[in-house]
């Protein structure tokens, strides 16, 4: 752990906070046996909130799993000012999985979500570990 505070400070990272609940992991049920801590959080450099200062970061409840969902909105008028690049099309692909299952509960719409974004990536980037491999052999 001490490795990893090091690695955070070297690289003059910083954790942007959150709103929601405290804690994005569990482990157990009863009050005995349950262990809360915060283990995952978004961090940036200082150029990176120069350029993204309006971003809000949210812990959302846990649901089926051990971890909770997190989440960073970032202000697409200032990216779109500053690189005239968005995430667009990744949202457009969330919106269209999002639409296609009303009827299904969170934890489905999440699956059906990361399908579609993994064929999404795949089409639109190729595989990248094979090009990885290509590259390091260069």
């Amino acid at each position: 752990m001490d490795g990893f505070r090091d690695a955070i400070d070297t690289c003059r990272l910083k954790d942007l906070g959150y709103k929601g609940s405290a804690f994005t992991w569990q482990r157990g049920k009863d009050p005995i046996t349950l262990v809360k801590e915060r283990l995952d959080r978004f961090l940036a450099d200082g150029d990176w909130c120069n350029i993204f200062p309006n971003v809000e970061v949210r812990h959302y409840p846990m649901y089926k799993s051990d971890h909770a969902l997190i989440y960073l909105n970032v202000n697409d008028e200032l990216e779109n000012k500053t690189h005239g690049k968005s995430f667009k099309f990744e949202a457009v692909v969330v919106d269209d999985a999002w639409k296609e299952c009303p009827i299904m509960d969170a934890a489905s719409k999440l699956e059906v979500c990361a399908s579609k974004l993994k064929k999404w990536a795949s089409n639109t980037f190729g595989d990248i570990k094979k090009r990885i491999k290509m590259v390091e052999k260069e």
